[in-house]
């Protein structure tokens, strides 16, 4: 058991190595100033907020990184990213 014990520690170590080298290589299509040029805000904490829940989104696969479907999913949902 303790070898499998060990392989399952190294995939799951594996995995989240990638999952960091994704993340670090990963740049979202829409930018903080489009997000307060769209949604008429100033820089602060909640374009922040905003772009950390559109990556999130296109990184577990429930959008598409291209402006327009980010632009089209901040439209509809960004009462909702907020609360």
């Amino acid at each position: 058991h303790q070898a499998i014990d060990r392989l399952n520690r190294l995939e799951e170590r594996i995995k989240e190595v990638n999952r960091k080298d994704r993340l670090s290589s990963f740049k979202l299509a829409l930018n903080g100033y489009e997000i307060m040029e769209m949604l008429g805000i100033t820089p602060g904490r909640i374009v922040g907020k905003i772009k950390e829940h559109l990556e999130q989104q296109v990184l577990d696969g429930l959008l598409r990184n291209n402006k327009r479907e980010l632009r089209r999913y901040l439209k509809n949902h960004w009462r909702e990213i907020l609360h």
